[in-house]
């Protein structure tokens, strides 16, 4: 491992992965440098930043997913999610489906 970039930031999740995002971009654009892999916490673990790691820039990601399991709003859980095999799909509890970028 070397690290190539340090930013001082706030303990706050979308600081935070602003933060990893820059980092990212400045070691590619500085130093040519495109990494495979990024270890992170719960914070790295959002979707947002997750598909931002996978699909624009090809990186594993090696994180903690954020786990909004337990909400106890009127959001829907993951308990509540359908998988359909065949479709490659994930149904919702209303009747859409869930699909990723490649679908």
């Amino acid at each position: 491992m070397i690290i190539v970039d340090v930013q001082a930031i706030t303990a706050i999740r979308q600081a935070e992965v602003l933060a990893a995002k820059r980092m990212i971009e400045c070691s590619m654009e500085r130093f040519d440098i495109y990494p495979a892999r990024l270890m992170g916490d719960n914070a790295c673990g959002s979707a947002e930043m997750l598909g931002w790691l996978v699909y624009e820039h090809g990186i594993e990601p090696h994180v903690t997913v954020f786990d909004k399991a337990g909400r106890q709003d009127a959001a829907f859980s993951r308990e509540d999610f359908t998988y359909d095999h065949a479709s490659d799909v994930y149904v919702c509890p209303g009747g859409k489906l869930l699909r990723t970028p490649a679908h």
